[in-house]
């Protein structure tokens, strides 16, 4: 499946670049994954083994749903993003922002956030969903700031048991 935004990219802000994921960035992209700390809110590290998901993304590149979050001056891989299709499908999409922990505290989360945010009018979407760790702040703190607001805890039948559910119309 081709991203929702795919025919806009790549997309920049003043530091970050925000492109489709390309087969050079999948190593970097195997140790993001494979951080404890980066995936202590997300379910933890990757279970499969290394070559096994290398050669799995591979396969996918570059016509994933993931996108690849860049340093804009290098091209540096600083992790990964997504605009994608809500499970079971609604008029919705869901907004996914992981940075390996070298990216952390200096804003590039906010700044993508805010570079895809800035195209949500055109992929059709009636509102912008976040599942976020109850514990991660920070990424509580940056749904706030645009305007997030509360839906729900996530149950069992969810993906992210305990984690709650945030939601923007998109145009507000």
């Amino acid at each position: 499946m081709s991203h929702p935004i795919a025919t806009e990219l790549p997309l920049r802000g003043s530091r970050i670049s925000i492109r489709a994921l390309e087969l050079e960035d999948v190593e970097a992209l195997y140790e993001v994954e494979c951080d404890t700390e980066v995936k202590r809110y997300l379910g933890g590290v990757l279970a499969k083994p290394r070559d096994s998901w290398i050669a799995s993304m591979s396969k996918s590149c570059p016509s994933a749903t993931t996108l690849a979050v860049c340093l804009a001056s290098t091209g540096e891989l600083l992790g990964r993003a997504a605009f994608s299709p809500t499970l079971p499908f609604r008029d919705e999409v869901a907004l996914e922002i992981v940075l390996g922990r070298a990216a952390w505290g200096k804003g590039y989360g906010r700044e993508a956030a805010g570079v895809l945010l800035s195209r949500a009018t055109t992929i059709r979407a009636a509102a912008i969903e976040a599942t976020v760790h109850p514990d991660n702040t920070a990424s509580l703190s940056l749904l706030a700031s645009f305007g997030f607001q509360f839906v729900k805890v996530c149950d069992a039948a969810d993906w992210q048991h305990g984690h709650h559910m945030y939601r923007l119309a998109v145009g507000t």
